[in-house]
């Protein structure tokens, strides 16, 4: 996050300290949590998916133990 907001155009030069703005930098953030929200939702999709499918092929339920 800090060298893309100190980065500037070609003929620009950036200075030392890095101003960082207060819009940028929770710009960043939101993508950063977004984009962690929508590989955990696919991770888990996956996850769900293949235990549906293994239950279709069993045909019982898995998580319960023959008593």
């Amino acid at each position: 996050m800090y060298l893309a907001s100190k980065s500037k155009g070609e003929d620009q030069v950036a200075d030392m300290l890095g101003e960082i703005s207060v819009i940028s930098a929770s710009f960043f953030m939101l993508i950063v949590v977004i984009g962690n929200f929508f590989i955990q939702n696919l991770f888990i999709g996956v996850i769900i998916a293949k235990f549906n499918r293994e239950q279709e092929l069993f045909g019982k339920n898995l998580m319960l133990t023959d008593a």
